[in-house]
């Protein structure tokens, strides 16, 4: 298969994945009924933000990065893929088809309809890349692997694969350093960053670092605009009983009535929650956080800070942009 080929077929995808999502198709149904923290709305949200990655002009960026102009298919590539958000192991598979590795997956049983979705559609635009891709129950007999999981899955995969190249993955969460000069768009942007798929993923910001002193009130302000995200149910749930928690322990807390904000050193809130935490000195805190960047998925901030996002990106999609910044391209042509 030429490279002109794989182009062609990954910018028809993404043509295809816009389709569905400006349509009402019984797939986005579907994914809802097999998992309800895939909404519709999500849905079509990360189909977008796919969408735009797939551009031509993008994939032929992504690929022209690494040696990929020939392809043998003698490689086997192990996928094991997590399902906090739609699609979440889709890069995943494009790099193993870029790369030119057969692809052997072992689908998360909660992102099962939107994956299947994808093998399908890859079938439908050519038969012979489709080929390429097996949905497995066990994941064996392959020459290197990428698997997603919590940390307590990756010391199992750690184990399981140690025998086989391997990229393995662990909880990670995202970010954002505030200074107080923020526009109302970048707190928009912030929100998105925040309220996406309800914050279940790992580019999900769930710590803001504020400036001491700092106004909380145009924040929340801008968060009414999510304020419908105490309507879905398994997210009210979340929120009710860490609500409850910290009102039993006489936890100080701040509450929007759809959002628990606490101030807190640690990095993972739980679902329905925010930590922030005070700064004094931003180079200090830029310098603190490397002790912990292994934890760290991205940093959205204004400031210019090596490596940082803009407020309302942490969820645009991009080819170049890889989970736990481990490059997969250059770990599967190496």
């Amino acid at each position: 298969m030429k490279y002109e080929q794989i182009i062609a077929i990954f910018s028809e995808l993404g043509s295809r994945m816009r389709a569905l999502a400006n349509s009402d198709d019984p797939v986005l149904g579907n994914a809802y009924l097999h998992n309800n923290w895939f909404t519709t709305d999500n849905v079509k949200l990360n189909l977008i933000n796919w969408a735009n990655a797939l551009a031509e002009n993008e994939v032929i960026a992504w690929l022209d990065t690494y040696d990929v102009k020939e392809r043998d298919w003698k490689k086997v590539l192990g996928i094991v893929m997590a399902g906090n958000i739609p699609l979440v192991g889709f890069h995943d598979l494009l790099c193993g088809l870029a790369a030119g590795y057969r692809c052997k997956i072992k689908l998360s049983s909660s992102d099962e309809i939107l994956m299947g979705w994808v093998i399908k559609e890859i079938g439908s635009i050519s038969s012979e890349l489709g080929d390429k891709i097996e949905a497995a129950e066990r994941i064996e007999k392959v020459d290197r692997v990428i698997a997603t999981g919590s940390n307590n899955t990756s010391r199992y995969f750690e184990y399981y694969f140690r025998d086989i190249p391997h990229v393995i993955r662990k909880n990670r969460t995202s970010i954002a350093i505030l200074n107080g000069n923020e526009s109302e768009e970048d707190l928009k942007g912030l929100g998105n960053d925040i309220f996406s798929f309800f914050g279940l993923g790992c580019r999900n910001v769930s710590k803001i670092y504020v400036p001491v002193g700092y106004d909380f009130e145009p924040l929340f302000n801008v968060f009414r605009e999510h304020e419908d995200i105490i309507n879905h149910n398994k997210y009210a749930n979340n929120y009710t009983y860490h609500k409850s928690i910290f009102l039993m322990n006489i936890t100080p807390h701040l509450d929007t009535g759809f959002l628990l904000m606490k101030e807190d050193e640690k990095l993972h809130a739980p679902l329905s929650s925010c930590f922030y935490q005070h700064y004094e000195n931003i180079e200090d805190l830029v310098e603190k956080l490397k002790s912990v960047e292994n934890d760290i998925q991205c940093v959205a901030s204004n400031e210019s800070i090596e490596g940082v996002v803009a407020l309302g990106s942490t969820q645009k999609n991009s080819l170049k942009t890889y989970a736990d910044n481990s490059d997969v391209m250059a770990f599967l042509t190496s």
